[in-house]
């Protein structure tokens, strides 16, 4: 009985001590929650000044930042950015890389939502992660600015209290009573304050790309707040300005879900500070006045107009090209420019007179610099007008392309059709390939095409794969892997029967397989002489035949070549496999000039039913150039700058070299005596005798 009355005395008294510390934890939390008192207003005119003028805030509250005067652009910017936040409306701008943009429109962002002006802005990036950077620099903002401190103590002490302590904002108290902040890593929520106009104001992040439409958020009280401003900070990166798909895509994005987040009775404001990268890309169409004139486009050039003595600055430039070949750090091209400072400053105007380096004399020194430097970079960020290159302008668009589609279905083969050719074209981590059948004058039609292992989106790129060959042989290396996605490919394309419109049921013919990447090179041969495939399915080797290369038809032959037009088929000396060597500028020309033949007549390209767009980008990927050498003229091809990825055209051109293997012409392609496909040289003797009786 007296342990019984010792062991209930110790438990009571535990229980107690567990109590009391329960207790004096409650009121240290509640004394952690609670921030009151709040620290008086230090400078009440100032604020009040700031909220009359968003110029005014930023370089007032963030004179750190922005340590030179500013430009007439960026007080423009400025001004465009305040009417738009208080009365809605659209604003795009550019402004030269480094001219601080990005930065003004974050301010821009606080500015709102620390005066009620903006309750609820929603930053719009290329990416989340971007948007997500922009708003970190908001919230570091308010918890080390002293200046906001001082002057909005009613949004920073509280965050300061919460520091980045996501519970502590849930647990938040002001006289006793919550204050609703929340402070999460996508959004944050501003404390409310009896009498404070941030009160319950919204900082949220999205990608654009993101979901983004429908966006509201729902108060402690029960109201629905939607967005009211809505910045979209370069939305657009190098690869999607590359891309009139994903132009179009981000295009729509902004105007048809953006533009409408505010909802009913209240017109949104959309500030868009962009890069223009490439002609026509999403921002240079929204900078232009007459194509977007909603959007009230700004652009801003580094330098308005160039110095008019253009071969004093080359002078300069070969002195600052010396100086850095010899590591002289005395910077002579600047003592250059002092001594001819009247006559090289002649017809130069700059933007930003206070933006140069503490080595330059002035902002044309510095805008000229950066010019030397990469003139096309120059144009494009520091003039927001990329140079258009002409010679790259396609000769046909994406939309003629898109228009070759016919009413057969993805699969089927047309009636006039008579062979079916495929190509496949290898990279580390996806297979693209195309069926093509042809009619016996070189008339073709695209059946399939499409990438291995399919992407099953309707858009994407080598560099943002959802489905990789390494995804589909866990354990496997990159050989093993391309090999196995080559099985699987040829085993679906190669012994499938492709049925025609009036039900004969066709085989491909031949496919041919890049064997030109080094690393995969070994694969495709190893594929190529499997016994299932040999002789159906070759490797193909492109050859880079320009105007100052030797003539295709000089190219010696070697034993048991077959001479084709403009390719040649043979065994490799290596793995005594036959392989296939294409004169790829010739065939490149060839196809392309079947894209621009109308439906219905002789040696047109057609293509199956459906949406084509990314393919058209493939097939207008490159550009020729007629040049001229060795007393001839042909075509060069080049990669246009816009455009990613030309992995179908390689495939159709394949495709065609393919179908000429099989005896098909094009009436006036082939020239007497020197391109036959019908000739197969014995030698190297053979052919030099060959050529002498055909100049003979």
């Amino acid at each position: 009985f007296r342990g019984e009355s010792m062991a209930q005395q110790t438990a009571e008294q535990y229980e107690r001590h567990v109590a009391t510390v329960r207790e004096a934890n409650r009121k240290k939390t509640e004394a952690g929650q609670e921030i009151a008192p709040m620290p008086e207003v230090v400078n009440t005119r100032r604020k009040n000044k700031a909220r009359k003028s968003f110029a005014y805030f930023c370089k007032t509250y963030f004179a750190e930042a922005f340590y030179l005067p500013w430009s007439e652009y960026h007080l423009s910017a400025a001004d465009k950015i305040e009417r738009a936040s208080r009365s809605g409306g659209l604003f795009s701008f550019a402004m030269p890389r480094g001219s601080g943009k990005t930065t003004i429109c974050e301010w821009a962002a606080l500015w709102g939502t620390l005066f009620g002006i903006s309750p609820y802005v929603v930053l719009i990036g290329a990416t989340e992660d971007d948007a997500e950077s922009r708003l970190k620099n908001i919230k570091t903002e308010l918890m080390v600015n002293d200046l906001l401190l001082e002057d909005f103590p009613e949004v920073c002490h509280p965050v300061r209290r919460i520091g980045n302590a996501v519970r502590r904002a849930e647990g938040q108290k002001y006289n006793g009573v919550l204050t609703g902040s929340e402070w999460k890593a996508k959004m944050f929520v501003l404390p409310t304050i009896e009498g404070s106009a941030a009160s319950g104001g919204i900082i949220e992040v999205r990608g654009i790309t993101g979901k983004i439409r429908g966006m509201n958020h729902k108060t402690r009280s029960g109201e629905i707040r939607r967005p009211t401003l809505a910045i979209c900070d370069d939305p657009q990166t190098r690869e999607s300005a590359g891309s009139l798909t994903q132009c179009k895509k981000r295009s729509d994005v902004i105007m048809g879900d953006v533009a409408y987040l505010a909802g009913p009775k209240r017109a949104i404001a959309v500030v868009m500070p962009c890069t223009v990268i490439y002609r026509g890309d999403l921002a240079d169409r929204m900078l232009d006045r007459e194509a977007c004139p909603d959007w009230q486009g700004e652009k801003t050039k580094m330098m308005p107009t160039f110095p008019t003595n253009m071969g004093m600055w080359l002078k300069y430039r070969e002195t600052q090209i010396t100086a850095f070949q010899n590591d002289d750090p005395t910077h002579p091209e600047t003592a250059f420019y002092k001594e001819n400072l009247t006559e090289m400053r002649l017809g130069a105007t700059v933007s930003w007179i206070h933006r140069y380096d503490e080595s330059e004399v002035d902002a044309i020194q510095h805008s000229m610099n950066k010019y030397f430097r990469d003139p096309s970079i120059f144009q494009a960020e520091c003039q927001n007008d990329p140079e258009a290159v002409s010679e790259s302008e396609p000769e046909l668009t994406d939309e003629d392309i898109i228009a070759k589609s016919i009413g057969i279905e993805r699969g089927r083969i047309p009636l006039k059709c008579t062979k079916i050719t495929a190509f496949i074209d290898v990279q580390k981590e996806v297979l693209y390939w195309i069926v093509v059948a042809w009619e016996p004058h070189f008339s073709g039609h695209i059946v399939a095409y499409g990438a291995f292992p399919d992407q099953q989106m309707e858009y994407y790129a080598n560099n943002n794969l959802r489905n990789k060959l390494s995804d589909m042989t866990p354990g496997a290396g990159m050989e093993g892997a391309i090999y196995a996605g080559l099985v699987a490919l040829c085993n679906d394309l190669v012994t499938r029967m492709w049925v025609r419109e009036d039900g004969v049921e066709l085989a491909i013919d031949t496919t041919l397989i890049d064997a030109n990447w080094g690393q995969s090179t070994s694969v495709v041969y190893k594929v190529c002489g499997s016994n299932a495939w040999r002789g159906t399915v070759m490797p193909s080797h492109g050859k880079y035949v320009g105007a100052s290369s030797q003539p295709w038809a000089d190219l010696k032959g070697r034993r048991g070549e077959t001479m084709g037009h403009h390719w040649r088929r043979g065994k490799s000396e290596s793995t005594h496999l036959e392989r296939v060597v294409i004169d790829t500028n010739y065939w490149k020309s060839f196809v392309y000039d079947r894209l621009a033949v109308p439906i219905g007549d002789s040696g047109t390209m057609t293509i199956h039913q459906g949406t084509h767009r990314l393919l058209a980008e493939h097939l207008n990927s490159e550009f020729r150039v007629r040049t001229k050498g060795r007393g001839r003229e042909l075509d060069e091809w080049k990669a246009r700058p816009d455009r990613l990825d030309n992995h179908w055209f390689d495939c159709l051109v394949g495709a065609a070299v393919a179908a000429s293997m099989q005896n098909l012409t094009l009436a006036g392609t082939v020239s007497e005596g020197k391109l036959d496909t019908s000739k197969t040289y014995k030698s190297l003797s053979a052919l030099q005798k060959q050529k002498r009786r055909d100049r003979r």
